[in-house]
């Protein structure tokens, strides 16, 4: 595969009227789109992402949308971890009230750019481990990342231990 594109190569290829597929870069048609990491639907990206996208996954990667706004390129193979959200996010995701006690008992919103971007009320330890519950699903799903890998399950039990407390002061937080 011809990971040696240019800018201008790119944009001639977003300018074409044939679509050219590159891994699951698609460009042609006056546009460049990848899927999105959330749900598979095709995402518009600029000339300088479709370029990051051949020359470091070689078109095989997707769009995370950051919960802050923008989004980033995940492949397959990235190291997962875990990025705490703002109080202001908090508060607007949650409400005032629940952001208050979130912050009472030492939890954050945070979420994972590899995994459906999903917002997790949980933990981060200072070793990069997270846990939480999913803040975004109508089911109990707990998630916890380890030795940059995520998981998750819909069974609290299955969890690792070093994740129970968290996950068990999230779900008496939010009701699950």
């Amino acid at each position: 595969m011809n990971t040696n594109w240019t800018i201008e190569d790119i944009e001639a290829a977003i300018a074409a009227e044939h679509k050219e597929h590159v891994g699951y870069l698609a460009i042609g048609h006056g546009r460049a789109t990848l899927p999105s990491a959330k749900d598979g639907w095709p995402v518009q990206v600029s000339a300088a992402e479709a370029l990051e996208a051949i020359q470091r996954y070689q078109g095989h990667c997707w769009v995370a949308p950051r919960p802050t706004g923008g989004y980033l390129l995940v492949g397959v193979d990235d190291p997962v971890s875990p990025e705490a959200l703002p109080e202001w996010l908090v508060q607007r995701v949650l409400g005032e009230p629940l952001a208050a006690e979130i912050a009472s008992r030492g939890l954050l919103l945070w979420w994972v750019p590899a995994t459906r971007s999903t917002l997790w009320l949980g933990v981060i330890l200072p070793d990069g481990r997270a846990a939480g519950v999913d803040v975004e699903d109508d089911v109990l799903r707990v998630g916890w990342v380890h030795a940059g890998k995520a998981s998750s399950s819909n069974a609290a039990d299955e969890a690792p231990a070093w994740a129970m407390k968290a996950i068990a002061s999230a779900r008496e937080v939010l009701g699950v």
